[in-house]
C-alpha cells in the first residue's frame, strides 16, 4: 500500500461528506476513504470504502460490501500485522477488461459482537427447539466470555438489515453504482462467511453473489452435536432451493487449522447446491494445506472476485 493520499480519494471523501454530514469522511491511503456511519440499527460503525485505480466520474461500479473491513488493506494496523491486499489484487485484475469493475465496502466489526452480529439469526431462531437455542446461546456466551461479559441476543437481522437499510442506499445515492443485484456482492471469511451466505439466502433482490472462504459452518470450535451446524444446514436445506437461479456461490476451504472443522458442513452445503443450482452458479474448492489466515485468503483472493464480476453488461 502506498503511503500518499491521492487527490482521488481527497475529492471523493470531500464530496461524500458534503453530501451527508451526519456521516464523517476521511481520506486515508490511496483510494480509501473513512467514515463514521451513523446507523440506528448497529450503533455508529467505521468502514472503509475503496476505489478502484483511475476511477473515472461518470464511471459505474459494481459494489462488494465485505465483513472485517478493518483487515482488508493495511497490515500495518491490523492486529496479527496481516491483510487481504483487496486493493493491489483488484487492481491487477481490473487489467482485464472481461471483468466489472468494483468499489468494496468494508464494514469494520465490532470486536465482542462480532460473533453475534454474523450469526445466521432465523437459522437458529427457526430451526433449533427454544431448550437447543438456550444451550447454544449458552455455549456462545460461554466460548466469548473473554471478550463480551454480557449476554448479547443473535444480531445477525439487524446488522443484514444495516447493510441494506442504511448503508446501501448510501453508497448507491452518492456513488456512480450499479445498484442490481447481479453487480451487488455479500464476502466474508469464517463467520464472514456464515453471515455472507446468510445474507443472499435471506435477500437474493438485494445480494447477487456470496464470496464465503473458510465458512465457519460450526459456528463454534467443536463438531461433536454442534446445533449451530445443525441449524444452518436445516436452514440451507428449506433456502437453498428458493433460490433464483441468478444466486452465486463462491466457497472455498483450507485443510489446516480451523479449516480443517470445515469438510463436513462444506460437504452438505455443496450437496445442496449441486442439487437445487446450476454448475455455472457455484464454484466449492478446496485448498490443501491453507490454514485460516488472511495471508491465504489473500493468495486466493483473486479467484471469488473473477467469479463474482464476470463481464454482466
Amino acid at each position: 500500500m502506498k503511503n500518499c493520499i491521492c487527490l482521488l480519494g481527497i475529492l471523493w471523501a470531500q464530496w461524500a461528506w458534503s453530501q451527508n454530514p451526519t456521516k464523517q469522511a476521511l481520506p486515508v491511503k490511496d483510494s480509501l476513504i473513512q467514515l463514521i456511519f451513523k446507523s440506528q440499527l448497529i450503533g455508529d460503525r467505521t468502514i472503509t470504502l475503496w476505489l478502484p485505480a483511475a476511477t473515472k466520474a461518470n464511471e459505474k461500479l459494481a459494489v462488494v460490501y465485505m465483513h472485517d473491513g478493518q483487515m482488508l488493506f493495511d497490515s500495518t494496523n491490523t492486529w496479527n500485522k496481516q491483510e487481504w491486499n483487496v486493493d493491489e489484487t483488484l487492481n491487477a485484475l481490473f487489467k482485464d477488461s472481461n471483468l466489472t469493475r468494483c468499489m468494496v465496502v468494508g464494514i469494520w466489526n465490532n470486536g465482542p459482537l462480532r460473533h453475534y452480529e454474523y450469526s445466521p439469526q432465523q437459522a437458529i431462531e427457526k430451526y433449533l427447539s427454544a431448550t437447543e437455542q438456550a444451550q447454544l446461546m449458552q455455549q456462545l456466551h460461554e466460548s466469548k466470555k473473554t471478550r463480551n461479559e454480557n449476554k448479547q441476543q443473535l444480531l445477525g437481522d439487524d446488522y443484514l438489515k444495516f447493510i441494506i437499510e442504511e448503508l446501501k442506499p448510501y453508497i448507491d445515492q452518492h456513488y456512480h453504482t450499479y445498484p442490481d443485484a447481479a453487480h451487488t456482492s455479500i464476502m466474508g471469511s469464517s463467520m464472514g462467511g456464515i453471515i455472507s451466505f446468510y445474507g443472499l439466502c435471506q435477500y437474493p433482490q438485494i445480494f447477487g453473489n456470496a464470496l464465503c472462504l473458510s465458512t465457519h459452518w460450526p459456528g463454534l470450535y467443536v463438531l461433536k452435536d454442534n446445533l449451530f451446524q445443525k441449524a444452518i444446514l436445516s436452514y440451507a436445506k428449506a433456502n437453498i432451493p428458493r433460490l433464483p437461479a441468478s444466486a452465486k456461490f463462491y466457497f472455498d476451504r483450507g485443510t489446516t487449522t480451523l479449516d480443517s472443522l470445515y469438510e463436513f458442513g462444506q460437504g452438505q452445503i455443496d450437496q445442496l447446491l449441486q442439487k437445487h443450482l446450476q454448475a455455472k452458479q457455484y464454484q466449492s474448492l478446496v485448498f490443501e494445506g491453507a490454514n485460516h489466515t488472511e495471508k491465504a485468503w489473500a493468495a486466493r483472493l483473486a479467484l471469488p472476485f473473477r467469479f463474482a464480476l464476470k463481464n454482466k453488461n
